[in-house]
């Protein structure tokens, strides 16, 4: 072999074989999820055109309770007010009358700073 020779393929070299365009496993898996995406479309549209007839009731049953709530709050905010009206109104009391007062002061007890000072447990927490 020189360095001129340009072919480089060896005798011992056989051609590889052809691949089979066997895709049997990613057609099936694809076929699957085709399926699962079907359904689910299926289903979401079954769930759309069947459930809109108990949405309906159930919001018609909402606006009951809503209007019962309602008319319930009006009815006692209305006790509510009538009460407070008549705690307000005006009630027969009697004028006020002059209340005598002591003119002369009277002598008190006055009780002595020193009574204290020889118990030795209230003398040492008092500062000087």
């Amino acid at each position: 072999m020189s360095f001129d020779d340009s072919n480089f393929d060896t005798p011992d070299d056989a051609p590889l074989p052809e691949e089979s365009n066997n895709n049997r496993t990613f057609l099936i898996a694809v076929a699957i999820l085709t399926g699962i995406i079907l359904i689910s479309g299926a289903c979401l549209v079954g769930v759309y055109i069947f459930g809109t007839q108990s949405r309906a009731a159930s919001q018609a049953q909402a606006e009951i309770a809503t209007q019962t709530a309602e008319a319930a709050n009006a009815i006692i905010n209305n006790a509510l007010t009538a009460t407070f009206e008549a705690s307000i109104l005006p009630t027969a009391t009697l004028p006020p009358t002059a209340t005598p007062v002591v003119s002369v002061a009277t002598a008190t007890e006055t009780p002595d700073p020193n009574a204290t000072a020889g118990v030795g447990a209230l003398d040492a927490g008092t500062p000087a």
